[in-house]
């Protein structure tokens, strides 16, 4: 046994490192969710403009309408346009991962005979707004997340960096920071998941009773537009709110995780004091408590919105500037942090290789890859059976991290190029390749069958090019049992080398260039199997029963 000594920073050290840290953290990832919750807003907000200036300018060349003008049936021309854009709103819901509360209302919208121009524009200001809400509440998870993370590892990086010694501690996986964001930390037990969906209640009841009442009151079109601009700000302003709370929120838990894993016993309220601090936070300044003692909100920040507030760890006063404290290397659990370590040559040692690689395939560049992406990794991994994982792993050899190159399977050399910035669900659907090419679906006269089924009326004259959605043009089909665009895209030649256009007998559209039919929907029956039971039941009933 080695024992060695070192010396312990005082509280000026603390209060620097740990204050410039929490700042960075939380101001770097309140902007990051502020620009992309703004984009949402704005996005929806437009949305809904245009929809009320479409309603206006149909009913009434001189802008202006009365409460019966909305209150009137649609016409047959109109419900049927509107039942067109009800399915587009039901498959957007859908793809989008929308409520089945809200699908279930959308459909039976669709299978009205008649309904007025006041609950059309009713449903659509609704579907712009759940869009919204979910919009918002996927940018909380993500950011909150990394706020989590990035606050649990820089407290143990300070903590060891300032005594020059470590020990070993646990590393954070998804399944961990996901419980702890679904765990709410305000008296009255609402997340920040709860929060969204009740403003979002909310904003749909404030918008449609303002344009309805801007109606009856005779208001100018241009007024009414205003008066949804200023609720739907004031709504906004309440989300900015939420993000620098929720941020503050989650930091501090994670940085009460973290003293546990250092084993502190106190801690100390550490304000950031200049002529904006609150008197709560004044008068908390300085103040120690035992660990067992940490309630976010209560004796821990955030103590209000817009709080700066963070703890520091305490310690007796025997260890002082100066003075030494043992610290013993027990068979490799400690180790020396040098004081010019950086946090990234900290994390790369100490972290990363902490977090499991998963062992289903090899990666061959993981010692490239952050932990959060290797997180995500042995996400989606964990959602494949083992029976999948047996086809798998006999035709996919090792997985590869590409940077700008798109995600891509080599059936030839057996290698999965996955780009670094994956999005969610990327990795099945590569998956779905090698399953494919596995089982020789597109020699598999009934998977075959089940590919062309409703799409039996399709000709070459149905092809799309679209020049918008991707990056690059490409042809695509739209069929309603597709559960996405991708799904879609139909390729020049198919795994045989015949062209997607066939003419003998006539020109016919070679279904079997849908190169991307059962990698999209082995993706939607992994990730969200109950879409896919809707859109494409045989699809659905096949994986279930084929790929055991």
């Amino acid at each position: 046994m080695v024992v060695k000594a070192m010396k312990t920073p005082n509280s000026t050290y603390w209060k620097q490192r740990f204050e410039a840290v929490n700042e960075d953290i939380l101001n770097r990832n309140a902007k990051e969710m502020e620009k992309h919750i703004y984009n949402s807003y704005t996005y929806a907000l437009n949305n809904i403009e245009k929809d009320i200036e479409n309603l206006i300018s149909r009913i009434s060349k001189n802008s202006g309408i009365s409460y019966s003008d909305l209150k009137k049936n649609l016409n047959s021309k109109d419900l049927k346009s509107f039942r067109m854009t009800l399915e587009e709103y039901i498959s957007v819901a859908q793809n989008k991962g929308l409520s089945d509360e809200w699908i279930k209302r959308l459909e039976n919208a669709s299978a009205v005979s008649r309904i007025d121009r006041l609950e059309m524009l009713k449903i659509q200001m609704s579907q712009q707004l759940e869009i919204l809400a979910k919009n918002k509440n996927d940018i909380f998870n993500s950011n909150l997340s990394k706020v989590y993370s990035e606050s649990y590892y820089h407290s143990i990086y300070e903590f060891q960096k300032g005594f020059g010694y470590g020990n070993a501690f646990a590393t954070l996986d998804t399944k961990t920071i996901n419980e702890v964001l679904k765990k709410p930390w305000t008296s009255d037990l609402k997340t920040f998941s709860d929060r969204i969906w009740q403003d979002k209640e909310t904003l749909i009841n404030q918008l449609q009773t303002t344009f309805t009442q801007g109606i009856i009151r005779g208001a100018a079109p241009e007024k009414i537009i205003r008066e949804i601009q200023k609720k739907a700000g004031s709504s906004y302003s309440a989300t900015r709110r939420l993000v620098l709370t929720e941020s503050a929120a989650f930091s501090s838990i994670a940085r009460c995780e973290s003293y546990k894993e250092l084993n502190v016993e106190k801690y100390s309220i550490l304000a950031t004091l200049d002529l904006k601090t609150s008197e709560i936070c004044r008068s908390l300044d300085g103040k120690e408590f035992e660990l067992s003692e940490y309630e976010t909100g209560v004796t821990a920040p955030p103590f209000h919105p817009h709080c700066r507030t963070t703890t520091i760890p305490a310690f007796n006063d025997e260890f002082t500037e100066g003075e030494e404290r043992f610290a013993r290397d027990e068979k490799g659990n400690g180790y020396y942090v040098p004081s010019d370590m950086t946090f990234k040559e900290w994390h790369s040692k100490y972290v990363i290789p902490n977090i499991k690689e998963p062992k289903f395939i090899p990666i061959r560049n993981i010692d490239e890859i952050n932990d959060d992406i290797i997180k995500r990794l042995n996400y989606e991994m964990n959602l494949i059976s083992d029976n999948h994982k047996d086809i798998i792993k006999s035709e996919v050899k090792s997985i590869e991290f590409v940077g700008d190159e798109s995600s891509r399977y080599d059936r030839k050399k057996g290698i999965l190029y996955l780009r670094k910035d994956f999005i969610p669900g990327e990795l099945i659907h590569e998956f779905g390749h090698a399953i494919e090419t596995n089982l020789d679906l597109y020699h598999n006269q009934k998977f075959l069958d089940i590919l062309e089924n409703g799409l039996e009326d399709i000709t070459p004259f149905d092809i799309i090019e679209d020049m918008e959605t991707f990056v690059e043009p490409v042809y695509r089909l739209d069929a309603p049992k597709f559960i996405s665009e991708y799904q879609g895209f139909i390729y020049e030649f198919d795994i045989d080398g015949e062209e997607q256009v066939i003419y003998s007998n006539g020109i016919m559209l070679n279904k079997k260039c849908l190169g991307e039919y059962f990698s999209e929907g082995y993706r939607e029956y992994v990730t969200n199997p109950d879409n896919l039971y809707k859109k494409d039941r045989r699809l659905f009933d096949f994986i279930k029963g084929m790929v055991k």
